[in-house]
């Protein structure tokens, strides 16, 4: 929903808050300001006495509040103490619906994977089929339709997932574990999951709009959070030492230090990139950004998958030499470790080479009449290329690191709460926060006026707005960067003082539109 970010506004004036439009609508009907998506608290300020920062974190934190207290409430219809006990004596090897940490079927058992997974779908489709792929072109108009697509699909996918999870409960045990195994009772259980994924929907879009960083990352990090403290509480009342027959305090220690060094390896990689100067015709300067970690951790998702798969049907198939080779490659081997990294470096190169393109990017520049500094001699796409392929190496090397230590010390029995991806994303997600935080201590309200997709093409505009000494937030820039292509729901929106969006505006059509 669009706001009017004009503290002058008629609207506001009468009412004493920002006036809210209908998704389509770009210029508002009171005073002609171009809207944004962002919604301004300046009236509410004075009244309240708390600054918008103050304000934001507030809303935040009930936010999460709420989203914590809804997501321990019992799916309906399910006897809960049986199916607990029943996963537990498996060791969780059903929890599909853990997906936030709870060790019990909520309401919130789909998660936000329904809405994810159809929102990388929709992006997917957009490369390809029209309209979509007009769409995706089109700008904000465009992007309202895509999410509205991506909601549809949503509901279909939540529906099939929620029935899926209903007829899995009543055929589990017999049925032991629901009060009614009938039709009725599936597609109440169905109708009570699919609401419960729009109800995460919903509070992660009021935090974006209203709280401090993107709403579905804030979701994310609570929940590992939530996942570490949990893992801490069962640690503290361990009895059973795997290694060292000390007190449970000495392995909190040793885990703390073994984590604060992988998360300060983790921050120097996210924060690091090459920045190649850009000179516009008219002497505007800014720097094109190359992330030292270009293809973000999809490469190590992806090799996990690719080597899986195949290996799980060839374990299932009674062919003695396909066993074998399934038994050869499967997790914990030394054959799985060398073939996983080999892989990684394989998909992470090739994936650099996707996500970040020299021809687009210099393509881009030319538009607008922009040169890139590069060494006498040099040409310019060569250049690039050869920053890229180091790059990617160092990239894929970092990553296979980052994976593998995590497993090891898990596998010695030390306490570690997070695997090497999932801290990466953590960390991730807080500097995109502590970024927001940072620059919104400095400012009385930020509006967003724009948005992208490629990582470089945000760090290009946040160049030229600091060129013009105007203070910028890209929100979801860290984040937004593991994922690329597959995190399409993470946006990596531009906010700037309110007093600026004009100017901000004018120079976005100038030097990158």
């Amino acid at each position: 929903m669009p706001f009017c970010p004009n503290p002058e506004c008629p609207h506001v004036r009468k009412h004493g808050r920002a006036a809210a439009f209908v998704d389509g609508v770009a210029i508002c009907t009171d005073c002609g300001s171009q809207l944004t998506e962002e919604e301004m608290f300046l009236e509410k300020e004075k009244k309240s006495g708390l600054s918008d920062l103050q304000k934001r974190i507030f809303y935040t934190l009930c936010m999460l509040a709420i989203f914590r207290m809804l997501a321990h409430i019992p799916a309906p219809g399910i006897y809960g103490e049986a199916l607990d006990r029943f996963l537990a004596d498996r060791g969780g090897a059903f929890l599909w619906a853990d997906i936030f940490g709870l060790q019990r079927m909520t309401v919130f058992a789909l998660g936000l994977m329904p809405y994810i997974t159809a929102s990388v779908a929709v992006e997917i489709i957009a490369l390809f089929i029209r309209p979509f792929k007009s769409w995706r072109k089109s700008g904000y108009h465009g992007r309202v339709k895509l999410r509205q697509t991506a909601l549809v699909l949503t509901l279909v996918l939540a529906t099939a997932q929620g029935y899926g999870i209903a007829h899995g409960l009543a055929g589990m045990g017999d049925g032991r574990f629901v009060y009614d195994s009938g039709m009725g009772y599936r597609l109440f259980l169905v109708l009570t999951l699919a609401t419960g994924t729009f109800i995460l929907i919903g509070i992660a879009d009021k935090i974006t709009r209203k709280g401090i960083g993107h709403g579905i990352s804030i979701i994310i990090l609570a929940s590992s959070a939530a996942g570490v403290l949990s893992g801490l509480s069962k640690l503290i009342n361990m009895n059973d030492r795997h290694i060292l027959h000390e007190s449970p305090f000495e392995y909190v220690f040793l885990a703390a230090i073994i984590s604060a060094l992988l998360i300060a390896i983790i921050v120097i990689m996210e924060r690091t990139s090459k920045r190649i100067g850009v000179k516009y015709e008219d002497g505007m300067s800014s720097s094109l950004s190359l992330k030292l970690t270009t293809a973000g951790i999809v490469p190590a998702e992806w090799a996990g998958f690719l080597i899986f798969m195949p290996t799980t049907i060839m374990g299932f198939i009674n062919v003695g030499p396909l066993q074998e080779f399934a038994r050869f490659l499967s997790p914990g081997t030394s054959t799985y470790s060398i073939i996983y990294a080999l892989v990684i470096f394989f998909l992470y190169i090739l994936f650099t080479s996707s996500f970040y393109r020299p021809k687009d990017m210099l393509s881009l520049l030319q538009h607008k009449g922009a040169t890139l500094a590069v060494p006498i001699g040099k040409d310019p796409e060569s250049y690039m290329d050869h920053i890229l392929e180091i790059m990617a190496f160092v990239g894929a090397a970092y990553l296979c690191l980052l994976f593998f230590i995590p497993e090891i010390l898990i596998r010695l029995g030390f306490p570690i709460f997070l695997g090497g991806m999932g801290l990466i994303t953590t960390v991730a997600i807080v500097l995109d926060v502590l970024e927001e935080f940072r620059i919104r201590r400095n400012t009385n309200g930020m509006t967003k006026v724009m948005e992208f997709h490629e990582a470089y093409e945000a760090g290009l505009f946040k160049g030229i707005l600091e060129q013009r000494g105007i203070p910028c937030i890209l929100r979801g820039y860290y984040h937004r960067s593991l994922l690329y292509f597959f995190g399409p729901y993470i946006e990596i929106s531009v906010l700037v003082p309110s007093d600026k969006c004009a100017e901000a505006s004018e120079l976005f059509e100038r030097y990158i539109a």
